[in-house]
């Protein structure tokens, strides 16, 4: 598994930050919140493909570990599942990660760790 750290500090309330280029399947997301204050909302993309890879609506004071998963899709007609077993980690296509982080209360600073599964 490949580790990203991903370091921010808000200015004007918002900030985006990076991986480096990656590519597989994301795993895990830990927030490691630093100072930052509650409520600020995250969400997390692929920076070309725009692959939604997870969203909170307010972080808390508190070190996390989030397990992003996404619903797989029928073969034959791309229709969802419904099935819990069919969940899988969100695909990163050999781009970079994007955060973006909002709703900050000042200057926030904290760090993500992205772990990728090739």
């Amino acid at each position: 598994m490949d580790i990203y750290k991903v370091p921010f500090t808000t200015a004007a309330n918002i900030a985006t930050v990076y991986t480096e280029r990656a590519k597989g399947r994301v795993y895990c997301i830990f927030y490691d919140y630093g100072d930052a204050d509650t409520g600020m909302k995250i969400v997390v993309t692929g920076e070309e493909t725009g692959v939604p890879i997870f969203t909170l609506d307010g972080t808390g004071t508190a070190d996390v570990t989030w397990y992003p998963r996404e619903a797989a899709h029928k073969v034959s007609d791309g229709g969802a599942t419904t099935v819990v077993d069919e969940l899988q980690m969100p695909p990163v296509f050999h781009e970079r990660i994007k955060i973006v982080i909002t709703e900050a209360t000042g200057i926030d600073t904290g760090t993500f760790w992205i772990g990728v599964k090739d």
